[in-house]
């Protein structure tokens, strides 16, 4: 039997969130991530985490899941306000008294 060939689904607009993994344009991963073409073009070349991408002919495809992950790496976490205000004022402590002499 014959199978008919795999084809790649290419997306000009972001895909709602359901369990397919589509393949995006630079300008599609644009309207996916609410970052510019510009800055996902400089992270294709990135030197310390590069974006996962591939390369048919001139154009750039990125695969949903590659970008969700890569993505994970500049994740910050919030603190506690408790743990905030504590640095804060363990800071205020370590910070060397400045002696406040007045002249007449």
């Amino acid at each position: 039997m014959n199978e008919p060939p795999t084809r790649v689904v290419v997306h000009e607009i972001s895909a709602p969130a359901t369990s397919w993994d589509p393949y995006f344009s630079i300008k599609a991963l644009s309207s996916y991530s609410s970052l510019s073409t510009r800055l996902l073009r400089s992270f294709l070349t990135a030197a310390d985490h590069p974006l996962p991408h591939y390369r048919l002919g001139g154009r750039v495809l990125v695969r949903r899941s590659d970008f969700d992950g890569w993505i994970q790496i500049f994740r910050h976490e919030g603190s506690d306000p408790e743990v905030i205000a504590e640095r804060i004022l363990m800071n205020l402590d370590a910070r060397p008294r400045v002696s406040q002499s007045r002249t007449a």
